[in-house]
């Protein structure tokens, strides 16, 4: 008959029997960790990709206007920021002698352009057109998240992220 292997090698401690997993309260406790930190985490992220879908506009405005204003002095011509076929909020060009130069299609839904009616033309000195000579505020709005473009007679214009500094139109 052989010998007994020593019991202490046989079985497993007691301690580390119940180690093996998680138990169901664990599982349910960390389960409504995730589920707090995502309640709370995700209308925050909403908000900043509302807040950058409003950034992204305007800094594209802005580019618009400064091509516009550069090229109408490079061309010693005027040269004019348009709405695309659906308004200010489906997007902008830049034309000049009746010819597209760029444009600026917007896939932002939601966007809202306030302030601004018609054309924006600028002179061969790159100032804009002296029909309205008074200083323009362009207001851009994507779910109440909004900013403002200041645009100067002298053509320069200024970004603006206090809504309440734009007024109304």
């Amino acid at each position: 008959m052989p010998p007994e292997p020593p019991k202490e090698l046989n079985v497993a401690p007691r301690r580390y029997r119940w180690m093996n997993g998680f138990t169901l309260l664990e599982l349910l406790v960390a389960i409504a960790l995730i589920a707090l930190i995502a309640g709370v985490g995700f209308p925050n992220f909403m908000r900043m990709v509302e807040v950058n879908r409003v950034v992204s506009a305007t800094n594209e405005f802005k580019t618009a206007l400064n091509y516009a204003r550069s090229e109408a002095v490079r061309q010693n011509t005027s040269v004019t920021l348009d709405p695309l076929s659906g308004g200010w909020s489906a997007g902008w060009q830049v034309t000049a002698s009746g010819q597209a130069l760029r444009r600026w299609p917007q896939s932002i839904n939601g966007l809202e352009v306030s302030g601004v009616t018609g054309s924006l033309r600028f002179t061969s000195l790159g100032r804009l057109r002296a029909d309205r000579p008074e200083i323009r505020h362009i207001s851009f709005q994507v779910s109440g998240q909004a900013r403002c473009i200041r645009l100067e007679p002298s053509g320069l214009s200024r970004v603006q992220d206090a809504p309440e500094v734009c007024p109304s139109p």
